[in-house]
């Protein structure tokens, strides 16, 4: 497939389903709490999500270098087979369910996968998707981040289609069979290899940018709390976890939707007051 709109097709479906990977370690949080599953303590499954941190902050910051060494092919191609081993994992921890610590070890090994192939992933499609609308990058990059967001909202809606703890396997089982096909038809993709990335030999942060690196680290562990320990927040709160789950894909959906309202209109209307002003009204509300 080498038509522009295959390119394009297989693109913004990769958005989407690296959006879905991200998120499935915590729409399972309640199979991994559950003391007849996983059994993982509060400690534990807050621990799971270390080597996902550091594993998408090493992948991101090396990404670039790797895409304009090797071409975005290659990196993408080694994202989706972390993303594929991180399910297909996950999938077979059925069959070791008395192994409480091999679980737990094993868990962290596959968060880091996902954490790695997520960042190489995400780094590589803004770039790529802006390189395939020459006419319109914003929008183009608009729609992959809504698309990405899109996903990570419906990964907590297959543990919620599920029902019954017992058959979580079936969420990653799921994820995994429909990325094989992607990357299936990823394959058959030609993609040139370019230098996406234009990197600067030096460069200087302002003073003024620090305080917004600042706020951005704030945002992040509000994000973090809510995205990765949403679940567990709400079941303390006294929702089942159907609807705990559900919680928490009106979460991610919520980010979703807000990135692609703010792509709209921020074109039309400053909008620093909404900007500004949302952090307030998520204070007020809590």
């Amino acid at each position: 497939m080498n038509s522009r709109i295959a390119k394009i097709t297989v693109v913004y479906l990769l958005a989407f389903f690296t959006g879905l990977n991200f998120v499935i370690f915590p729409a399972l949080s309640s199979a991994f709490t559950d003391p007849s599953l996983f059994g993982l303590s509060p400690a534990q499954f807050g621990n799971l999500f270390i080597p996902q941190v550091i594993c998408i902050i090493a992948s991101c910051l090396a990404a670039p270098f790797l895409v304009n060494k090797t071409g975005p092919k290659v990196i993408l191609g080694i994202g989706l087979v972390l993303m594929m081993a991180a399910t297909a994992g996950l999938w077979s921890l059925q069959f070791f369910m008395d192994e409480k610590q091999v679980l737990f070890t094993a868990l962290m090994v596959l968060v880091a996968c996902t954490g790695t192939g997520f960042g190489l992933s995400i780094t590589t499609l803004n770039p790529l998707a802006a390189s395939l609308s020459e006419g319109n990058k914003s929008s183009a990059i608009l729609i992959l981040q809504f698309l990405v967001g899109l996903g990570t909202s419906v990964s907590p809606l297959m543990m919620n289609a599920a029902g019954n703890l017992q058959h979580w396997m079936y969420v990653p089982g799921t994820v995994f069979i429909l990325v094989a096909v992607l990357f299936v038809l990823f394959l058959s993709l030609r993609l040139e290899k370019e230098s996406l990335f234009q990197l600067p030999g030096h460069f200087k942060i302002p003073s003024r940018l620090w305080l917004f690196f600042a706020a951005i680290v704030f945002y992040g562990f509000i994000e973090g709390t809510f995205g990765s320990f949403g679940v567990v927040i709400l079941k303390n709160e006294g929702l089942n976890n159907q609807q705990a789950s559900l919680g928490l894909s009106l979460f991610w959906g919520g980010i979703a939707v807000n990135r692609l309202l703010f792509g709209v209109f921020s074109k039309k209307f400053n909008l620093s007051y909404v900007f500004l002003g949302s952090p307030l009204a998520v204070a007020v509300l809590l």
